[in-house]
């Protein structure tokens, strides 16, 4: 495993703690997105300036083409993928948004292999099948206490839907921004992410209206002491590696990798709670981490030197289609791959 794969499962971890933060705060889905944003915005823009002064380089490199790419990533996978899948929540309850929004490593799959030219062997579309089939499973065979809120309902369709669509913007999100950080550091490339999606919800925020009431019951010293760990477990240090898992290894494995979050939520959740873990969901942990093992030992896009560490693979002819550039270029490489 390289970096990119340790670095996956490290957000999949911080995601997984900061999920039984963010359950605990009583505000809505508009307001914690918020928060998350701003509160992550501000403390990557300083963790960026502390490494940009000690490294002595420059604050921001990402040219406009990054910052498209990133703009775009940010709006999908933080926006909107965020918003659809808690309205998803709302209608099917979290057990099922969550089983429903565990095919975004399929979506990933797809996109990175028509979009990003990465190849997938047998093997690991197997792995793939049976660590997404796994996560389902476990969250499935849970028993929610309340699965349906019954706060906003709609058709049931209507939430799987959704739900599919949240799935479907994380992995798209992800593959936009594996194409921003082509020559743009993974630390600078999340910053961009939630500066995009802060501006958006700020504006949303703002056309809602009551945004005085709406700041004072966010910012709430009852709700800080769940909200500033939860944002900086999740969307400081979460993100932040999901953005290195993106970079240095394929969409499909460092998404697959990812979606292990509700694996790693069973053993919190019991240490929280005293929720013990059933047999079932025991044996479908080891099958989900078979499954991740196969992905990441058959992985073809991820070439090793002698001492593990990965060496820089050519750019195929889709990334060439889909930047722009020739064989010629100086840029044509991916650095970490």
């Amino acid at each position: 495993m390289g970096p990119g794969e340790f670095a996956a499962l490290g957000a999949a971890w911080f995601w997984a703690c900061s999920s039984i933060l963010w359950g605990r705060v009583h505000l809505s889905s508009l307001e914690l997105n918020f928060f998350k944003n701003l509160y992550g915005s501000l403390v990557l823009l300083l963790h960026l300036a502390a490494v940009s002064l000690l490294a002595g380089t420059t604050l921001l490199v990402a040219d406009r083409e990054a910052w498209g790419w990133l703009a775009a990533s940010g709006l999908t996978g933080i926006v909107i993928g965020d918003t659809v899948y808690f309205r998803s929540i709302q209608i099917l309850g979290p057990r099922r948004a969550l089983v429903v929004a565990s095919t975004a490593p399929l979506f990933a799959a797809a996109l990175g292999w028509i979009f990003l030219g990465e190849i997938l062997v047998p093997m690991q579309i197997l792995g793939i099948f049976l660590a997404v089939s796994a996560v389902m499973a476990v969250v499935a065979e849970r028993v929610a206490h309340d699965d349906t809120p019954g706060m906003m309902p709609g058709r049931y369709s209507l939430g799987i839907t959704l739900g599919l669509l949240g799935g479907f913007c994380q992995a798209a999100g992800a593959v936009l921004a594996r194409r921003g950080m082509v020559e743009c550091p993974p630390l600078e490339a999340t910053l961009i992410r939630l500066l995009v999606a802060l501006t958006a919800t700020a504006v949303v925020v703002m056309v809602r209206g009551r945004v005085k009431n709406r700041m004072a019951k966010i910012f709430r010293r009852e709700h800080l002491r769940l909200l500033i760990p939860a944002a900086t477990l999740g969307t400081w240090l979460g993100i932040w590696l999901s953005q290195v898992a993106l970079k240095n290894s394929p969409v499909a494995t460092a998404t697959t990798l990812m979606s292990m979050c509700p694996l790693f939520a069973i053993p919190m959740v019991w240490m929280m709670y005293r929720i013990r873990t059933t047999a079932a969901s025991i044996a479908w942990t080891v099958l989900a981490v078979a499954g991740i093992g196969i992905v990441v030992c058959n992985d073809p896009n991820l070439r090793s030197q002698g001492n593990g560490t990965p060496v820089e693979t050519p750019l195929t002819w889709r990334d060439q289609a889909v930047s722009g550039q020739t064989s010629g270029s100086p840029r044509n490489s991916r650095h970490w791959r």
